[in-house]
């Protein structure tokens, strides 16, 4: 059987959907990331470190948008790969991947 719910859409952002990201962020085993919180404009931003990726979660209005830097051999930042969330399986998918 499949169960689909189905939410209606809105140019904001859903506030459930920022409120189980930040669930999520908050229960994030301390030990394994380092995970930093700064706001700046109205904008949240949630930066986590796992010492292999460096990702920044920018949360407005208008969007959620995952931002993921692999770490270089050299210790630097690689290049940037940028997603927008719009489902909390996707986030998950993107912070374990």
């Amino acid at each position: 059987m499949t169960l689909a719910i189905e939410r209606p859409l809105s140019q904001a952002v859903d506030g459930l959907l920022k409120a189980d990201i930040k669930f999520l962020v908050s229960n994030l085993d301390q030990a394994t990331y380092d995970i930093a919180y700064h706001f700046d404009a109205g904008i949240e931003y949630i930066l986590i470190d796992t010492k292999k990726h460096h990702y920044q979660i920018k949360i407005s209005q208008e969007k959620i948008t995952l931002l993921k830097y692999p770490y270089l051999h050299d210790g630097s930042l690689g290049a940037e790969t940028e997603q927008e969330i719009v489902l909390l399986p996707q986030f998950v998918a993107l912070l374990e991947g």
